[in-house]
């Protein structure tokens, strides 16, 4: 992971999630100092929430769309657990108003009945 500010800020990603806990190591060295530049830090946090949010699903056994879903924000402004207010979205109206959740759920089952079963 790239050890920025912007990890810990993002790490909820655009979920409710009523807990968050970031544990961040400093190390003193003789080296010089590296950071990453421009913005780095956000796509590590989006990448490692949504592997956790898929992860959960295949656990919980809940299609992965539906589990992201059910946790998107409702009410705005949304206060993220760790940092950042967000102010507006649309984010359930988006999957809403596109029937994308629809059609992703038709698609996986037909993936399902497509792959060769095991004798």
């Amino acid at each position: 992971m790239t050890p920025t500010y912007l990890f810990g800020p993002c790490a909820t990603g655009v979920y409710e999630i009523p807990a968050a806990y970031t544990n961040v190591k400093a190390v003193y060295t003789n080296t010089a100092p590296v950071d990453a530049y421009r913005g780095a830090g956000r796509p590590e946090a989006t990448y490692t929430i949504e592997r956790l949010v898929e992860k959960a699903s295949m656990e919980l056994g809940i299609d992965k769309t539906e589990l992201r879903i059910k946790n998107f924000p409702t009410a705005f402004p949304f206060k993220q657990t760790l940092v950042h207010t967000v102010d507006s979205g649309i984010m359930l109206l988006e999957w809403k108003r596109q029937n994308r959740w629809q059609t992703t759920k038709v698609l996986r089952q037909e993936e399902k009945s497509l792959k060769p079963k095991e004798n």
